[in-house]
Order: structure tokens, then C-alpha cells, then sequence
């Protein structure tokens, strides 16, 4: 049975990561595939525990099993070792890199739109943070944009759309990430654009602001020249006329 169920969980673990490399992503400081890791060690845990009857190590060298065992366990101790010492060089950066960007991001909206519309596209700080009431243009925590993008009919004017029938305030973006569904409506004013530096963690390290039409434009501008004092020191702040 200790077999079998190490057969089950070894090609469990083997699917699982074949699965993950073909539909997820990669990267984004581990936190999409730290899931398998523990899958990985109980796996060879229990590959490893069938070389231990009565509390001694049996290991023959003529298993095809052994060689298989100690060729997996080694290959997740490199790959753990990789993983460690990445994730703990980077980790103050990125702990950094959160507070520069997301958060400032967060203390803005909740300062100067608390209770009002805001959308955005990288939404954990400012949902957690704030009330705002966040529409969320890349579809994670709103569900009309996912619903277009799942018929292929997410493209600018849906944005713009969005945005108005939301009663948008502000938008607080990065304007990469939408440019495969045909860039962001040119009536949007881009008032002010905030970078970070050293960027390892964040999805981009520029976020732009725009006014979606010409009521909201000076209140953002203002907003943004006084928040801008209170910016840590290493964020860069380019005020757009």
C-alpha cells in the first residue's frame, strides 16, 4: 500500500507541475507556484519512508525505485535552494517596493476619495486599505470586465464604458497592461505618473493617473502636488500638464 500511494502522489506532483507550466505563470516572486512545494516534499517524504522499515534505512542500489527517489529529492533540494536564496535576497526589496508603490497608492484614494469611485488594476492595497468603491479594469475583483475579456470583447471603448457607467473618479493604473486590448480611451487625461525604484515585486514600477474627463481633472491634479511632499524619498513624481 506505502508503494502505491507514493506512485499516487510522485505522479500527482509530477501532473500538477506539467499542468501549472502549461496554463499559470511564472515568477511574480514564487507566490503563484508555492503551493507545489509542499506538495513536493510530501511526495518524496513518503517516497523516502518506504526505505525505512522498522526504523532502518534500506537502500539498494539495484532499485530502479532508489535511484529514481534520491534523483527527485536532490532535484528539489537544488530547486529549494534556489528559491530560498532569491526569495530571501529580495525579500526587503520587495517588502520595499510594496510600501512605495501600493500602499502610497492605497493612502491616496483613502485621503482624497474615500467613498467615491475609483478604478484601478492592481487592487489588494486599496480594497484592503480603503472604502473606496474600487472598479477593478483588469477583471480580478470586478466581473464585467472578466466577463468581456472571456468574450473577447474587452477593447477600449469597453473601458471607457466602464469607467463611466461606474461614475469614475480617478484611475490609477499601469498603462502596459492595456495594451492588448487596444490601449486606454484618448479622452482620459494622464495627470501625473509615480516610479519606483528597484522594482521586483510590483507589476510595474510607473503608476499614471488620469482624470477620465475634464470635471475631475483639477481636483486629481492638486491632489497629486499635495500628496507628492508626503511621497517616500525614492519615488519618483512627474506632474503632467
Amino acid at each position: 500500500p506505502g508503494t502505491h500511494i507514493a506512485q499516487t502522489l510522485n505522479a500527482l506532483f509530477a501532473l500538477t507541475c506539467i499542468i501549472h507550466l502549461v496554463f499559470a505563470d511564472l515568477g511574480w516572486f514564487y507566490r503563484y507556484e508555492a503551493y507545489l512545494m509542499p506538495l513536493g516534499l510530501i511526495a518524496v517524504g513518503v517516497s523516502l519512508v518506504g526505505l525505512l522499515p522498522a526504523g532502518k534505512l534500506k537502500i539498494r542500489f539495484d532499485s530502479g525505485a532508489t535511484y529514481a527517489g534520491a534523483l527527485l529529492g536532490l532535484t528539489l533540494v537544488l530547486v529549494f535552494w534556489a528559491r530560498s536564496s532569491h526569495s530571501l535576497r529580495d525579500a526587503a526589496t520587495a517588502g520595499t517596493n510594496i510600501y512605495e508603490q501600493q500602499i502610497q497608492m492605497a493612502k491616496f484614494a483613502g485621503r482624497y476619495y474615500s467613498g467615491q469611485a475609483v478604478a484601478a488594476n492592481d487592487i489588494g492595497a486599496l480594497s484592503y486599505y480603503t472604502d473606496i468603491r474600487l472598479l477593478d479594469l483588469f477583471g480580478l475583483g470586478s466581473l464585467e470586465p472578466t466577463r468581456l475579456k472571456l468574450q473577447g470583447k474587452y477593447d477600449t471603448l469597453q473601458i471607457a464604458r466602464l469607467v463611466r457607467k461606474n461614475d469614475v473618479q480617478v484611475v490609477m493604473i499601469y498603462d502596459t497592461w492595456f495594451e492588448e486590448f487596444g490601449g486606454l480611451p484618448p479622452a482620459w487625461r494622464k495627470v501625473g505618473e509615480w516610479e519606483i525604484q528597484n522594482n521586483v515585486v510590483c507589476g510595474h514600477p510607473v503608476v499614471s493617473f488620469y482624470a477620465p474627463n475634464d470635471a475631475a481633472l483639477p481636483y486629481l491634479r492638486d491632489s497629486l502636488n499635495e500628496f507628492s511632499a508626503q511621497l517616500p524619498q525614492n519615488v519618483k513624481f512627474w506632474s503632467l500638464k
